[in-house]
């Protein structure tokens, strides 16, 4: 007798598919080795990991050039701050 393939609903986009991997939601890019333990995860496609997994990277390198940049623009305004 054959097995039909158990199928599993990614939550991130409501695909049905028959592989989830283990995506952490907060990426461990945003942090410094060694990585904390206790990072949530969830079941996501791999499509969806892979996606979220570049726009991470992204994020990050953002956030280290803007802190490289003293952030001595407001990013909303584009208004310089007033030194303290």
């Amino acid at each position: 007798m054959n097995k039909l393939p158990s199928l599993k609903i990614c939550p991130y986009c409501s695909k049905t598919v028959t592989k989830l991997t283990k995506d952490h939601i907060v990426s461990r890019g945003l942090f410094i080795k060694p990585y904390p333990e206790n990072l949530p995860t969830v079941r996501v496609c791999e499509e969806c990991n892979r996606t979220k997994g570049g726009n991470e990277d992204y994020f990050r390198d953002f956030r280290v050039s803007a802190k490289v940049r003293g952030l001595g623009q407001n990013f909303h305004t584009g208004q310089s701050r007033p030194k303290p």
